[in-house]
């Protein structure tokens, strides 16, 4: 079954402010001589992807419908316009987003996903 899409008719681009923090994926280990080794811990890791967003009170309607409904709540994954390439790519909410009133019906927040290799 292919993955829900982030919704056309909701802002597709990552707006000023957005990141992408690597996530660690090394482990040290003491040797018998020399200097400790360092090697590769894990095949994948996921890294972190913050992204602020503006929705007029529509648009949050449209998001939370997708949030709460598609993606049951955040616990599917999901696929997105990559900011850099325009492909799609797939990606999972870390955790709920928070929204905060930022004037004239507009609703400022920020989303925290992980982009997910399948």
């Amino acid at each position: 079954m292919p993955n829900p899409v982030y919704p056309t008719t909701l802002n597709q681009d990552f707006l000023l402010g957005s990141s992408i923090e690597f996530q660690s994926n090394t482990i040290t280990s003491a040797t018998g001589v020399g200097p400790p080794k360092l090697r590769r811990r894990y095949t994948t890791v996921f890294d972190k992807i913050t992204t602020p967003v503006k929705y007029t009170s529509a648009e949050l309607v449209i998001f939370r419908t997708f949030f709460n409904t598609t993606l049951l709540n955040g616990s599917l994954k999901f696929d997105w316009k990559d900011p850099d390439t325009g492909t799609l790519k797939t990606y999972q909410f870390m955790n709920p987003p928070a929204f905060t009133a930022s004037g004239n019906k507009i609703w400022s927040g920020t989303l925290t996903l992980t982009e997910v290799t399948t």
